[in-house]
């Protein structure tokens, strides 16, 4: 009896990262894309020499304009797929380390800074820091920086907590809470100080709006 020659299991292949993934796919569009646009300057070529040179009967020139067209909208297509997979890796490459939501929909908050202008500019960058700056001179004092959700366990994206900022005289450390609300745009109305050092900002936002809700603030906004 012939023994069977045994065959090594195969070791599982480690997951390859979402970015490589899109990488390997932006890269085939690319070619794909060099290909159809070749492709459509040589067709353009070929029609133009035929025109010139009264190659070939009407039925020939219709098919080949046909073609051409359909070229360009394969390639208008496949390069509007190539921006989009540009995008996915670039926010893949970008990818917060922050909490964004359960939905990432807090994500439209990255790098966006917002300002209130009462007795002082307050500034609320999210997810990094706020500051309190006077409006003429003087020098910016550090309220809180980026710590954490701090709503309660059933919505803990209600609220944001900044904490660790500059020194109180004589005083603890300053910190912030940002109380969100439903509003017709992110902006903040509402600063202020109940505590010593302690700061609190009410901060509006679609984000916290129904559907139905966001319509009809709209509407009436619009009537304004």
């Amino acid at each position: 009896m012939v023994q069977q020659p045994q065959i090594p299991p195969q070791l599982p292949q480690p997951p390859v990262p979402p970015s490589q993934s899109l990488l390997a796919r932006l890269l085939t569009l690319r070619f794909v894309i060099i290909l159809i646009g070749a492709y459509t300057v040589e067709i353009i070529c070929t029609s133009s020499w035929i025109n010139t040179k009264s190659f070939g009967d009407e039925g020939d020139k219709i098919n080949l304009n046909e073609i051409i067209d359909h070229s360009r909208v394969d390639q208008n297509e496949l390069e509007l797929r190539l921006r989009y997979v540009e995008r996915r890796i670039s926010y893949l490459n970008k990818k917060p380390d922050v909490d964004v939501g359960i939905d990432g929909q807090y994500s439209i908050f990255i790098d966006q800074c917002y300002y209130e202008e009462p007795k002082y500019i307050y500034r609320l960058c999210m997810f990094k820091d706020a500051k309190q700056m006077p409006i003429v001179g003087g020098t910016a004092i550090i309220i809180g920086y980026w710590n954490s959700w701090a709503g309660p366990a059933n919505n803990k994206c209600l609220k944001m907590k900044y904490s660790n900022g500059d020194t109180c005289w004589n005083g603890p450390a300053r910190s912030l809470i940002v109380t969100f609300e439903c509003g017709i745009e992110n902006q903040i109305v509402n600063v202020q100080e109940p505590n010593r050092c302690q700061y609190t900002i009410t901060f509006k936002t679609p984000l916290l709006c129904a559907k139905a809700i966001t319509e009809e603030l709209l509407d009436k906004h619009e009537e304004l």
